[in-house]
């Protein structure tokens, strides 16, 4: 049984955020995670969604990201989150933000396109570094990471 439900997800944010938020397609193997966080592209707009399970309930945030501003051009990019190096000319990493309610404030991070960081972890191309680490050691990296950036966008979530 999944400690994440559909139902509880929608109700965690309001208005456009509320209104463009659907269940992707890939929902059932999403949740089957024994981590406190999920994490998901949008499959229609340019957004993501981190949710978070706390002592307190569920915590969500909605990512967005510009397109145009992609990492496409560039020689190479490392995700902030699993280390996965993506090689120039193709949009393997966005800029992900997350803004305060007036949008006078944000915190960014680079991240692999599609959010599907997990799969990253058992890489052992030329762009996964060549590192020395084992599967289970980066999939341990790759939560740690998460867990830092899901601190930072609570501490930034309750700024005034």
């Amino acid at each position: 049984m999944s400690k994440f439900n559909w139902d509880d997800i929608p109700p965690l944010f309001k208005g456009k955020e509320k209104k463009l938020l659907k269940r992707p397609s890939f929902w059932d193997t999403l949740v089957q995670t024994d981590q406190d966080y999920i994490m998901w592209r949008s499959e229609s707009v340019y957004r993501g969604y981190f949710i978070q399970m706390t002592d307190n309930g569920l915590l969500g945030w909605t990512l967005t990201f510009d397109p145009k501003q992609s990492t496409k051009n560039r020689k190479a990019t490392m995700c902030d989150l699993c280390k996965f190096v993506h090689g120039g000319g193709s949009p393997g990493t966005h800029f992900f933000s997350v803004h305060n309610r007036d949008r006078t404030r944000s915190v960014s991070f680079l991240a692999c396109a599609d959010l599907k960081c997990i799969d990253r972890c058992g890489e052992t191309s030329v762009n996964s570094m060549r590192e020395t680490l084992s599967r289970e050691q980066k999939i341990a990296r790759l939560h740690a990471s998460v867990c830092d950036k899901l601190d930072q966008l609570r501490a930034f979530s309750t700024q005034a």
